[in-house]
């Protein structure tokens, strides 16, 4: 993850290199606090868990968070995620670059 500075360049905060989402979120029912935070996706539209099973099949939305607070950790501002991701047959990887406005209410 980066954080745009004021000369529009980018500043890297954030970095987590293979990290096998799907294996996290089917392994956390032994991990209480990754329950809620899974509870807590489930409300927004789609289902999380189908979409580790499906080959191929990816979706993005534009979403607000109302009651993440994990947000609260990064100080106001753009942001620029970039992801490398591959389905379950470990092809058709996509290159994505998300961009996030950060704001706090």
């Amino acid at each position: 993850m980066e954080r745009q500075l004021l000369n529009e360049n980018y500043d890297k905060v954030l970095e987590l290199k293979r990290i096998d989402a799907c294996q996290i979120i089917k392994g956390a029912s032994s991990q209480p606090f990754i329950d809620v935070f899974i509870d807590f996706i489930k409300t927004f539209d789609g289902n999380m868990m189908e979409a580790c099973d499906r080959s191929g099949d990816f979706y993005m939305t534009n979403i607000s968070v109302a009651e993440d607070n994990s947000l609260n950790f990064y100080p106001a501002g753009n942001y620029r995620s970039t992801f490398r991701l591959f389905d379950i047959q470990d092809e058709n990887i996509i290159n994505a670059t998300m961009n996030l406005n950060v704001v706090h209410k």
